[in-house]
């Protein structure tokens, strides 16, 4: 909706990235020593969130 007052939230949002690919390896997140995952909500507005978490990749090659 145009002029919600949403304006800050729209360009904090912005100078963030929306999306990440976080590799994978034996069921954990290769992450270095000083990463880690934050979710930051700039929208002021109590309600529900949701967050979509999408895994891609090949089933592991049996031995």
């Amino acid at each position: 909706k145009s002029g919600s007052g949403h304006k800050q939230s729209h360009i904090r949002a912005a100078m963030l990235h929306s999306s990440i690919v976080i590799p994978i390896k034996d069921g954990k997140l290769l992450l270095g020593p000083w990463q880690e995952v934050i979710v930051v909500d700039f929208d002021d507005k109590v309600g529900r969130r949701e967050i979509n978490i999408h895994v891609l990749g090949e089933a592991a090659a049996k031995k």
